[in-house]
C-alpha cells in the first residue's frame, strides 16, 4: 500500500482547486540567515580548492525558492550582480531585507560554519571554520562598507540605478536560455535543484552558453526521494509510467537521474569537472528491489545520494554548439 501513495498523492493534483491548496501548504527551500550564509561559504570555499581565484562579478542561482539568501552572501562577499532565476516566484522582499541584516552582522564577526558539510571540509577553513583565506579583511572592508551595503538594499528592493555596481534580477518563471546573454555569468550555483530538471542535456548546455569563458558551475545534487518514499532511493521502485503518475501535474518534480547521468552530460556540455564529491549510503533498496527500467544502473549510482559538482568552462565549449 505504501508503494501506492505516492501516486494517489500524484493523481490528487489533477483535482481543481486541491493542487494549488496543497502548494501553499509545502514550505520550499526555506532557511533561516545562518542556513543560506553556511550554503555560500560552501560553496565559495571549495570553488576556491577547485581553482577560482577571484570574486565573481557575476552569479546567476537556480532555484532561490523562498528567499535569495545565497544570492545576499554573495553580494556581501563582494559580487556585484546576482541573478535568480525560479520557475515559481516564492520570494519576499520583506525576508530577504531581514536576512540582509542579519547576513551583515555575521560577515562582520567572520562567523565560522557550524555544521560540517563534508569529511575534509575544514581544511578550507581557518581555525574558526571562516574562510579568511578568501574574504580577507582588506576584501570584506570593501563589499560591506556603509555605501555598497545601501547599493545592495536598493538592488533587493528592486530601487537601484540601472547603472548601479549592484544589481539583483529575479526571473521567474524562466524557460528557456534566452534568460540571460550568453558570456555574461562568471558563476552559476544550485543546491538541490538540479534533480528536478527535465532535460539535463538543455540545462547544462544552457550554463556553458551564458557562463563567460573560463567560469564556474557549481551544484549541490540531492538523489533521494525527498520523503516521497519511504526508502531514501524509492523513486527507481517506479515504471516510468506509474512516475507519471506520481508527478501529475506538479509543475516540477525529480527526474530520477543518476549521479552517471549529471557527470557524463556536464563533460559533454562543454565543462571540466574540477570536483565531485559523493556522498554514499547502503540503507536503501537493493538491486533487485528496483524497477526493471533502473536494474541496470551501477552500484555506484544506486548508493549515491548526493553529488557535489563543480566544474569549469572549457575555452572551446561555444566550438560545441
Amino acid at each position: 500500500m505504501t508503494q501506492w501513495i505516492p501516486v494517489l498523492k500524484g493523481l490528487a493534483t489533477y483535482i481543481p482547486g486541491l493542487y494549488t491548496v496543497m502548494a501553499r501548504r509545502k514550505i520550499v527551500r526555506s532557511g533561516d540567515a545562518a542556513y543560506y550564509y553556511e550554503l555560500w561559504i560552501k560553496h565559495l570555499s571549495l570553488l576556491w580548492a577547485s581553482g577560482m581565484r577571484s570574486m565573481p562579478k557575476s552569479m546567476a542561482e537556480f532555484g532561490p525558492g523562498q528567499s535569495l539568501g545565497l544570492g545576499i552572501a554573495a553580494l556581501l562577499s563582494g559580487v556585484g550582480h546576482y541573478y535568480a532565476l525560479d520557475v515559481v516566484l516564492f520570494e519576499s522582499p520583506d525576508k530577504s531585507l531581514a536576512m540582509l541584516d542579519a547576513m551583515i552582522a555575521m560577515f562582520h564577526r567572520r562567523a565560522g560554519i557550524s555544521r560540517p558539510h563534508t569529511p575534509s571540509f575544514d581544511q578550507y577553513l581557518d581555525a574558526n571554520r571562516f574562510p579568511s583565506h578568501i574574504l580577507t579583511d582588506e576584501r570584506l572592508a570593501e563589499s560591506l562598507a556603509p555605501e555598497r551595503i545601501a547599493l545592495i538594499r536598493a538592488a533587493l528592493m528592486q530601487r537601484a540605478d540601472k547603472h548601479s555596481t549592484v544589481s539583483v534580477q529575479y526571473i521567474a518563471p524562466w524557460h528557456d536560455n534566452d534568460a540571460l546573454p550568453n558570456n555574461s555569468i562568471d558563476v552559476i550555483i544550485s543546491h538541490t535543484v538540479m534533480e528536478y530538471v527535465v532535460d539535463l542535456d538543455d540545462i547544462y548546455k544552457t550554463c556553458s552558453g551564458w557562463l563567460n569563458v573560463n567560469g564556474w558551475m557549481s551544484h549541490q545534487i540531492d538523489f533521494s526521494s525527498h520523503d516521497i518514499t519511504h526508502a531514501w532511493n524509492g523513486t527507481w521502485a517506479y515504471s516510468n509510467s506509474a512516475w507519471k503518475m506520481v508527478t501529475g501535474k506538479r509543475p516540477y518534480f525529480l527526474n530520477r537521474q543518476p549521479c552517471s547521468q549529471h557527470i557524463s552530460v556536464i563533460n559533454q556540455s562543454g565543462f571540466d569537472i574540477r570536483c565531485a564529491i559523493q556522498n554514499k549510503r547502503t540503507d536503501g533498496l537493493s538491486r533487485h528491489q528496483l524497477n526493471r527500467a533502473w536494474q541496470s544502473l551501477s552500484d555506484d549510482d544506486i548508493q549515491c545520494a548526493g553529488l557535489f559538482v563543480q566544474a569549469q568552462k572549457r575555452a572551446d565549449a561555444t566550438l560545441n554548439y
